[in-house]
């Protein structure tokens, strides 16, 4: 039996515009990853719950899940967005697959930076000896927690977020994508679609996030071989136009830099929540201005567009890359392995290619599944996790 803890929860009501992966309300995605969450010990609304878990593991199980009891914690410096719902029903997917995690412990910091460090405080008193955790409430302020956790013999992973210091010194490992990589691949991909020429909008999220920073020097270092193809927001990677990743602030912000070029074309634009691109979509709706291309990360919705305006006069072209809920999977497993002294032998960085991509079409071309609400995120939710593992590896050694 596994029971299920909430140590602290958050609240999607009002949501503030502070940093969030992905934003959308918490009831949709629920909806989406139903079955999942069913599959993975119940929701996170609940304060405890539990499920059979079968003794017998297959030999690939084994390799990170040992014979040492395991309290898990997870910690999600938000909690409340698709994003992190996602990532929450991934790690329990991970929790669910070994019978020696005993009880799991869910922290949802709601981007209170006081939430977050008591969050991991309170997970380390309580007796959690593995944890997977999203430092995204203040990566700095969040590291000498994840620290002193590491001091006392708890084995933490971080994942999505950077939380700074090094890995195994003050963690086990950090996995993510290779975020620099990911604005190559939107640069190309831009190069393509227009043609080498055309105005490009970059909408970015918080103030300074270091996921922004690597994008944008990715996708700059692409740019400005063209010259093109005009950035119109700038070529400093350090700024962008802030929409903390929410779709209704998007929209305001999108909607400012149409009035600011009233008579420019504005051939692309790329962002890194898909949500948010549906937002700044709707601001050229809203204008009567043609779509333009986008690029960016994913989100169902984004796909449904791009397949409702498929051969009328706002059609577009669409590229879109992994939101990586998937990584959570990865993250608990390392954490758990590394409980037991076993070495996990997957990557914890990847490079990872355009997962949807209607100018590749084929089985690259955009679906929109409608039988998910539009705020799913289909690469983790429609993709086995050894899908993404083999794909990264492949493009690792490439």
């Amino acid at each position: 039996m596994m029971r299920v803890d909430v140590v602290h929860s958050g609240s999607a009501r009002g949501r503030k515009l502070k940093p969030s992966h992905r934003t959308i309300g918490r009831a949709s995605l629920l909806a989406a990853t139903s079955a999942l969450l069913l599959a993975a010990c119940g929701s996170s609304s609940s304060s405890t719950s539990s499920t059979k878990s079968s003794a017998k593991i297959s030999p690939a199980v084994a390799s990170w899940c040992g014979p040492k009891p395991i309290t898990l914690g997870y910690l999600d410096g938000n909690g409340a967005n698709a994003w992190s719902q996602e990532s929450l029903a991934q790690a329990r997917i991970a929790a669910k697959e070994c019978p020696s995690v005993k009880k799991m412990m869910v922290v949802d910091a709601d981007f209170s930076v006081q939430k977050a460090v008591s969050g991991m405080t309170s997970l380390v008193a309580r007796g959690a000896n593995a944890i997977a955790t999203v430092p995204d409430a203040s990566p700095s302020a969040e590291l000498p927690g994840i620290i002193s956790a590491t001091q006392h013999g708890v084995k933490v992973v971080p994942f999505a977020v950077n939380p700074g210091g090094s890995a195994p010194k003050d963690y086990v490992t950090f996995v993510n994508y290779n975020t620099e990589y990911n604005g190559v691949e939107w640069g190309k991909w831009l190069v393509q679609a227009l043609h080498g020429h055309g105005n490009v909008i970059y909408l970015g999220g918080p103030p300074g996030n270091p996921i922004d920073v690597a994008q944008m020097t990715g996708l700059v270092s692409v740019l400005k071989k063209y010259p093109k193809i005009k950035l119109l927001t700038g070529y400093n990677v350090n700024t962008w136009p802030v929409t903390n990743w929410e779709p209704a602030l998007a929209q305001t912000v999108m909607s400012g830099l149409l009035a600011k070029y009233p008579n420019t074309t504005i051939n692309a634009i790329v962002t890194g929540d898909g949500q948010s691109t549906l937002g700044a979509l709707q601001a050229f709706k809203d204008s009567g201005r043609p779509l333009p291309d986008v690029v960016g990360q994913e989100s169902n919705g984004l796909a449904c567009a791009w397949q409702a305006a498929k051969g009328t006069s706002n059609a577009f072209q669409l590229a879109m890359s992994s939101n990586r809920n998937w990584m959570a999977q990865i993250a608990v497993r390392k954490a758990i392995a590394a409980v037991n002294g076993l070495h996990y032998k997957v990557p914890s960085t990847y490079k990872l290619p355009l997962y949807e991509n209607s100018l590749a079409g084929g089985s690259l071309r955009p679906v929109c599944d409608k039988s998910l609400p539009m705020s799913a995120l289909t690469s983790s939710i429609l993709k086995p996790l050894s899908y993404w593992i083999s794909l990264g590896e492949k493009a690792n050694k490439a």
